[in-house]
């Protein structure tokens, strides 16, 4: 069966599209995100001194953001609308960096790819949004399907980008 990729439609077509599509949660990423903080909250309970501080602020920090991004993935999935963004800009954070330190920091946190798109919105302006997540392999000039939300389309982020959340 042959499909049609989002960037060779019509940006009214990729709406339709959106609209009839069903939200549903991850919950295997869910469960993986909420396992690794309870870890964070046991070691934070066993351990002493430093490393105890340590565990528990890593968990609270890791509770504020994923909370973040579930409310901001559900407030645009509730209430999108679709449309085609262009990506503006591929970067990869530390590249211009010496080779040693980009090797070092490897090691605790690999590099992850930064996207920054424009699309134009119903309303017949043009936005701007920024992402990380699922953006490998991606370039310059690259057509993607882009939610956003009808009463503010500067909250928007890339279909592919969602974490806790796929369309079918």
């Amino acid at each position: 069966m042959h499909r049609r990729r989002f960037g060779s439609v019509h940006p009214s077509d990729v709406n339709a599209r959106v609209q009839i599509m069903q939200p549903r949660l991850r919950l295997r990423v869910a469960g993986l995100l909420v396992s690794v903080i309870a870890v964070l909250v046991i070691l934070g309970f066993t351990g002493r001194g430093v490393s105890r501080t340590r565990d528990f602020g890593l968990a609270f920090a890791s509770g504020i953001a994923l909370a973040f991004q579930y409310f901001r993935e559900r407030a645009l999935a509730r209430n999108r609308m679709g449309g085609i963004g262009v990506v503006t800009s591929y970067s990869v954070p530390l590249a211009k960096v010496p080779r040693i330190i980009r090797f070092l920091v490897s090691h605790v946190a690999p590099p992850v790819p930064r996207i920054k798109y424009s699309f134009v919105a119903f309303d017949q302006k043009t936005y701007t949004g920024e992402a990380g997540w699922n953006a490998a392999g991606m370039h310059v000039g690259l057509q993607i399907p882009i939610l956003y939300s009808p009463e503010n389309p500067s909250r928007n982020y890339p279909l592919t980008s969602f974490v806790f959340h796929s369309f079918h």
